[in-house]
């Protein structure tokens, strides 16, 4: 049994200043068999204590060796001999409980890393793919191998996350509530620090692979009502007839200036603030010395009196307490959203697919070449531009529950989707906006004196009427969908896999999965990139204050990243001028 609190005798009958160790007898101590070694007869204890209290070394040896089948002495014990001054040790006790105990938490830890990093890699494999369907990538090429290592750092990120907090939170507990000391400490913790940065930095890798991917998608809005204003009918002086044919053709600004505000608006803003409640738990977490859970001691004192003996904080400890209240707030938030704010409040996804049906433009997105969402925005009126009296006319059909249904079929009201895509359907999409990639190479075929803006809007006019005879199952080349439900084996991979080679499929979607496109979407990996930056910067500064305040600032960093980029990507796919988003 090895005890971490030496006890030490001062010494001063040999008159000279000398610390020895008291030897422990713990009669705590059980063995494998279940029985007390160190518990011995009174009549072995008292001719030790007369051995020990005379010095006589050699009766202390014999009584030793004759009971040392009984217990078992946890430090090594001298015996000084007051005429010489000469020390001789009677009994050597080595520390391979210790090394032992040590050697065993360090294998259990490895063998958990590798087993949770193994599912991790796994799960990275059938990620890539159900990618490699969507993308159309029938072979292996190094965007594969790529694809592989990317979902891989996130999902070894998660692992490494998981068996930290559990490791960290079972010392934390038995550490803590034991009253017979049977748990100790790992000598070193600096283990914890390399998981954690290891965890971060594939992290980060994580969440550029997530902005990349979402601010590269190909989104198009097709508009189901033309617009009634041309802006070159009063124009007096034209530039040119190509203009004037090309411009007449253009799409309606102000629906789409709307739509582009609010898709920008959810693009980069997390479903719930996390990190707006770090400064306040953490000012009071410091106010509260909830710290002091963290100091080495055996013991669960948050209040400490100012005379008595505190350790030192154990870095373990701190990630137990750090990733429990990061788990508490982000719980609670997502309760509150679910139960109460979506139902009652506000819920942005669902109110931005009832905002595409009253402006009557659809949203078509490919997340990969042959994947995407699609929101049906076709208004059951067929109109966006109506007049009060139309508008109480509408809602009197609407409370008389005659109004038509906003889905694709007329007797439906599921109007959001996931979209499997045959291939054909992109290799079309791509040829219609190929003039688009180089306008200086296509001004011939529109025109020598056919400007960028005019080419744009006859694009824009192709794309639009090409997906809206998809959509209505009016495809000149043939190509059809159906609309079907994902079977549970789907929806527990999260992939699809039916072919799609010649027919579509339209899967009905009852949880808005558009905001998976979105930062609004992706709430998991923004928690865990939050809780690992705050576990990280606490590690090196143990302070909790200093830690929110890197979280805001690098969250904030690459939130405006993301704002930036997207506003681009939408600006450029979906062929409005970026100086026109709000």
């Amino acid at each position: 049994m090895i005890i971490s609190t030496d006890i030490y005798y001062y010494d001063t009958t040999t008159q000279t200043s000398q610390l020895i160790p008291i030897p422990i007898r713990n009669t705590a101590v059980i063995d494998k068999s279940g029985y007390f070694p160190n518990v011995i007869t009174s009549s072995d204890q008292n001719s030790l204590n007369e051995a020990l209290a005379l010095g006589n070394t050699a009766s202390a040896v014999s009584i030793e060796a004759a009971i040392q089948d009984k217990w078992e002495l946890t430090r090594r014990l001298f015996m000084v001999d007051n005429f010489s001054g000469k020390k001789s040790t009677i009994s050597k006790v080595t520390y391979s409980s210790s090394i032992a105990k040590q050697a065993a938490f360090d294998q259990a830890l490895r063998i958990a890393m590798g087993c949770m990093s193994t599912l991790a890699a796994c799960y990275a494999m059938i990620r890539t793919w159900i990618w490699s369907r969507r993308a159309g990538v029938l072979r292996l090429d190094a965007m594969l191998v790529i694809k592989l290592i990317l979902f891989a750092a996130g999902n070894i990120s998660n692992a490494f996350l998981i068996v930290i907090y559990f490791v960290s939170i079972y010392f934390l507990i038995f550490y803590k509530v034991q009253s017979v000391y049977l748990i100790n400490l790992p000598n070193s913790d600096e283990f914890i620090v390399i998981y954690i940065a290891i965890a971060f930095a594939l992290k980060c890798i994580d969440l550029i692979h997530l902005i990349a991917v979402q601010c590269t998608m190909d989104m198009f809005l097709i508009d189901w009502e033309p617009p009634k204003f041309n802006r070159n009918v009063n124009n007096v002086n034209p530039s040119s007839n190509t203009d004037i044919q090309l411009s007449s053709r253009s799409q309606s600004l102000g629906k789409y200036n709307m739509i582009n505000d609010v898709t920008d608006d959810l693009e980069a803003r997390p479903k719930k603030e996390l990190r707006s409640s770090l400064p306040p738990s953490s000012i009071s977490n410091q106010m509260e010395d909830t710290e002091n859970l963290a100091s080495s001691d055996a013991k669960s004192n948050v209040v400490l009196n100012s005379y008595e003996y505190q350790s030192p904080q154990s870095r373990i400890f701190r990630i137990a307490l750090i990733l429990s209240i990061f788990s508490v707030i982000g719980i609670i938030q997502w309760l509150f959203s679910i139960t109460l704010w979506e139902r009652c409040f506000s819920d942005k996804l669902r109110s931005f697919a009832d905002l595409c049906s009253v402006a009557n433009v659809s949203v078509f997105l490919f997340a990969q070449s042959n994947f995407g969402y699609y929101i049906h925005g076709h208004s059951p009126t067929g109109r966006s531009d109506v007049d009060l009296g139309g508008i109480t006319q509408m809602l009197s059909i609407e409370n008389e529950g005659i109004a038509p249904k906003r889905g694709i079929t007329p007797d439906s009201n599921d109007h959001t989707y996931r979209m499997a895509l045959p291939s054909g359907l992109r290799q079309t999409f791509n040829r219609l906006y190929t003039p688009l990639l180089n306008l200086t190479l296509n001004t011939d075929k529109y025109g020598k004196h056919a400007s960028p803006q005019a080419i744009t809007n006859e694009v824009y006019h192709n794309i639009n009427r090409y997906l809206k005879r998809f959509i209505s199952r009016d495809d000149p080349d043939g190509l059809r969908y159906r609309i079907v439900r994902r079977k549970a084996f789907e929806d527990i991979l999260d992939g699809e896999f039916d072919d799609t080679t010649f027919e579509g499929l339209f899967y009905i979607d009852d949880g808005n999965s558009f905001g998976d496109t979105l930062y609004y979407g992706n709430e998991w990996l923004l928690f865990t990139f939050d809780a690992l930056l705050f576990c990280l910067v606490d590690l090196l500064s143990q302070n909790l204050i200093l830690s929110a305040f890197f979280v805001i600032l690098i969250g904030s960093i690459f939130t405006l990243l993301r704002d930036d980029l997207g506003r681009r990507n939408t600006a450029r796919k979906t062929l409005i001028d970026e100086r026109f988003l709000i």
